[in-house]
């Protein structure tokens, strides 16, 4: 026999448990009805970066291009060609193709040096807490496009390696003024600073309205912990690394 308050205590964790589920369905519905998605940025690491890549270099209507390889054969022959002009050659980096992949973002054709420049600023994977088959990947690729000063032809590229996902999609922006707090940006934005810095430069961004409830600590620019990257950015606060305080 369950004494009278051991059945109110299970009630109560039954409908405490049915409320947060119900929030959370609403979260994701709600995201996806404003065309937003929740993710979970995924961490990688650059392999090569610079003002000229020799692949297609010299081609004035190559306007650039995003290349996702998957196996050593296409490494190597995109290795050999993006550093065609370089002697000696380097040698070709080695990734493991049975959990990695590259992902290749170039800006394409450019007639100056020292303004034009591409960057992959991150990546994330989209509704890692569901039950879809496989990982669908965001790229975020921040491109300049202004002349600079330099008289020269250039092709400026970012070549990165990344855990193996099933789909990829980019997205490319172009490059914002620069903040370096966020008294300088919009009231619903802040100024987002680069992982593991919490100093300018940086890029006015919106502040979250809505984040799912899952706890993937991070450790903000305040030293206060928070619940999961998005909470932290709904805050104003960049982040200092991942990890509770």
């Amino acid at each position: 026999m369950i004494p009278q308050g051991g059945r109110d205590g299970v009630k109560k964790l039954l409908l405490d448990y049915k409320f947060h589920l119900i929030i959370t369905s609403l979260l994701i519905i709600s995201s996806l009805l404003q065309g937003t998605a929740l993710s979970q940025s995924i961490s990688f690491e650059t392999i090569d970066k610079g003002e000229v890549s020799y692949f297609r270099y010299g081609y004035p209507d190559f306007s650039g291009s995003e290349i996702v390889i998957k196996d050593w054969k296409t490494w190597a022959w995109f290795w050999k060609r993006h550093t065609e002009g370089i002697q000696p050659p380097p040698p070709l980096p080695k990734v493991d193709f049975r959990t990695e992949m590259v992902l290749v973002v170039i800006l394409g054709h450019q007639t100056s040096g020292g303004g034009p420049s591409i960057e992959i600023k991150s990546i994330e994977e989209i509704f890692p807490f569901t039950n879809i088959s496989g990982k669908r990947v965001r790229v975020l690729v921040q491109e300049n496009r202004e002349p600079g000063p330099l008289d020269v032809i250039t092709n400026p590229y970012h070549i990165i390696k990344v855990p193996k996902s099933i789909s990829i999609f980019f997205e490319h922006e172009t490059m914002e003024k620069a903040c370096f707090d966020n008294s300088q940006c919009s009231e619903n934005q802040f100024c987002l600073f680069q992982e593991g810095k919490c100093s300018g430069p940086g890029e006015c961004k919106p502040k979250p309205e809505l984040c799912p409830l899952f706890y993937a600590p991070v450790c903000g620019c305040d030293m206060k912990t928070y619940g999961n990257q998005c909470e932290a950015y709904g805050s104003g606060i960049s982040i200092l690394y991942n990890d509770e305080c």
